[in-house]
């Protein structure tokens, strides 16, 4: 027999119920449906502790295609709860409906005590506890220096932001895993993509809300209630939050979490604690969420990414799914091209000059920050330009007028780019601090020069497996508690990325180049060295030698070069004899000695 069109509208009010009964019980666990009071039949009925005192409410839920009118909340729940409230059978009451009141009803219900109006979307918000949260979100900026320039995936059309618009709006796919190198701007595309959601929700409550949680601030292994425990009552406190409510919006699609920089989250634990960790995130890929989740790729080795992400691993020498973790899908953030470098690099220098010239440091003639960002573009090479990180830094130098770019040898500049890169780990990564600069530059520097000079190997690219524990063995442990937690601790940085295939690599090859003429510039060598030397210095690292501030390194290098038993090569001497100041060391104290 078919069903009749009232059938239909009571299931329907039905579901509505119990879905808001769902939902009450995440804070109230006596909530319960078709409650008889006094001869009434009340949708809900649940009791809530107001300052010590048990208070038995009732839930009336209407769900309505149009908004419930002034009469007929006169009519069909005044009427029905007035006597309730009237013998005290109840202390107060709730009306829930899918539709926002109109103005008069709205005026009708706040005129009437111990009653209140909500929508279900503002019953969720209202248990959750967050709108000073969304509100503080939808305020966030993408960046705070410089107007965004949209982020892009490769292999995807269109802007980043759009993307992950279709992205949340599709049916199929919890977890999206974002994956860049340093410097391509994965916290501000964070940042952009929380704003954007936050606004939305604020003008249309049916939209998803944004969760941004960073993960550097994760140092140890927790659980989920942990997790989000700590950024909502000590971070960014919210009143009555409860894990329960936050599962539960989560699971029935009302959520966005976006889990930012789970790369930092691994330099401050064991490779257990991160898989651990990895499997709570786990726990979010469920029912209707979205989850995305952003870091470096080269933060894990390809097998556990296989294993995180993938949820792959090796068996035999087969691929099989494992039931511990969950497929994310995967996207990777685009480079810059130019006409993206270029637009950074116009507002990083209008921002910057104006903000020097009315602090009274420079004075500008008209039209410098467009020829100044046309001189940058012509003398900087475009791959250097990719990353909006270092678009940023040479705008830094450029917005000084006084700044040569043509006396800022190439020596300078990669100097320059190198020490900031890594200090910004150090400094601006909370869980990479306890690794002092110094030593991150050392490592990188041996790294550098183990890479370059191994035999019958590319000389910037090689695996985890095969960095020697030696690089290791005279730096600071950080935050790392075994072998493999400190090669991550070091590993991970501005300077090297990974393949799809595990393969490290860095990330330019004039960064490697100039990080061995470095390792070599800052160690006196012993007289055996300098056969080594002389087969593997290229003319690019003696260009780089050659521009050093400090030139006292040739000195020590010729005090052993006399007793050096290998072979030199022509351009190895070459070297020596093009440096005026050795060439009076040798006249002064050898040539003219008695």
């Amino acid at each position: 027999m078919p069903q009749t069109t009232n059938e239909s509208s009571t299931l329907v009010g039905d579901s509505f119920r119990d879905a808001v009964c769902t939902l009450l019980r995440t804070q109230y666990p006596d909530a319960a449906t078709e409650a008889n009071i006094n001869g009434t039949k009340v949708d809900i009925v649940f009791t809530r502790v107001d300052f010590g005192k048990r208070l038995k409410m009732g839930v009336e839920c209407k769900n309505y295609d149009t908004p419930l009118t002034k009469t007929q909340i006169e009519r069909e729940i005044y009427l029905k709860y007035h006597p309730l409230l009237e013998s005290r059978a109840i202390d107060g009451v709730l009306v829930v409906s899918r539709k926002a009141l109109n103005s008069a009803a709205g005026d009708y219900m706040r005129g009437w005590r111990l009653a209140a109006h909500l929508t279900i979307q503002e019953l969720e918000e209202s248990l959750l506890g967050i709108r000073r949260y969304i509100e503080a979100l939808a305020d966030l900026r993408p960046t705070d220096d410089a107007a965004y320039i949209e982020a892009r995936f490769q292999k995807r059309d269109g802007e980043a932001l759009e993307n992950l618009k279709d992205w949340v709006a599709r049916p199929t796919g919890n977890g999206l895993a974002i994956l860049g190198s340093y410097g391509q701007g994965k916290t501000s595309l964070a940042r952009r993509v929380a704003g954007h959601f936050a606004k939305n929700y604020l003008h249309d409550s049916t939209q998803r809300i944004p969760i941004l949680k960073r993960l550097g601030e994760v140092v140890h292994e927790t659980r989920l209630e942990g997790l989000l425990g700590a950024e909502f009552t000590a971070d960014s406190p919210a009143q009555g939050y409860q894990f329960a409510t936050f599962e539960h919006l989560n699971h029935s699609g009302r959520l966005l979490v976006i889990l930012d920089g789970f790369d930092e989250m691994k330099h401050a634990m064991t490779a257990s604690d991160f898989f651990s960790n990895f499997r709570e995130f786990n726990r979010l890929l469920t029912g209707q969420s979205k989850v995305i989740l952003l870091g470096r790729p080269n933060a894990l080795p390809s097998g556990a990414q296989d294993l995180v992400f993938r949820g792959t691993k090796k068996v035999g020498g087969q691929r099989v799914a494992s039931i511990e973790f969950n497929q994310w899908e995967e996207w990777s953030l685009a480079f810059f091209d130019e006409t993206e470098s270029r637009a950074l690099l116009g507002s990083l220098l209008t921002r910057l000059t104006a903000s020097y010239e009315a602090a009274g440091r420079f004075t500008y003639m008209q039209g410098f920050a467009q020829e100044r960002a046309a001189e940058v573009l012509a003398r900087v090479p475009p791959d250097l330009l990719a990353r909006p990180v270092h678009v940023q830094l040479i705008a830094e130098l450029a917005a000084d007028p006084g700044f040569d770019f043509e006396g800022f040898n190439r020596y300078r500049l990669y100097d320059h780019f190198i020490r900031s890169m890594v200090e910004r780990d150090t400094t601006q990564k909370r869980a990479r601090k306890a690794i002092p600069l110094k030593e991150r530059l050392q490592f990188q520097r041996d790294l550098a020069w183990w890479a370059w000079r191994r035999i019958g190997k590319v000389q910037g690219s090689f695996s985890r497996e095969e960095i020697p524990s030696s690089l290791l063995v005279d730096f600071s442990e950080g935050n790392a508690t075994d072998e493999e937690g400190k090669l991550n601790e070091y590993i991970v940085s501005t300077l090297t990325e990974e393949k799809d295939s595990g393969v490290l690599y860095f990330a330019h090859r004039s960064f490697q180049e100039f990080l061995v003429a470095e390792r070599l510039r800052l160690a006196k060598p012993d007289p055996n060295a300098h056969a080594e030397y002389s087969t593997h210095l290229t003319p690019d690292i003696f260009s780089f030698l050659n521009q050093a501030p400090d030139l006292q390194y040739v000195l020590d290098w010729y005090d052993t070069l006399r007793g050096s038993a290998g072979l030199l090569s022509p351009e190895y001497i070459k070297f020596f004899a093009a440096f005026p100041h050795l060439v009076g060391h040798i006249v002064k104290r050898e040539l003219g000695a008695p």
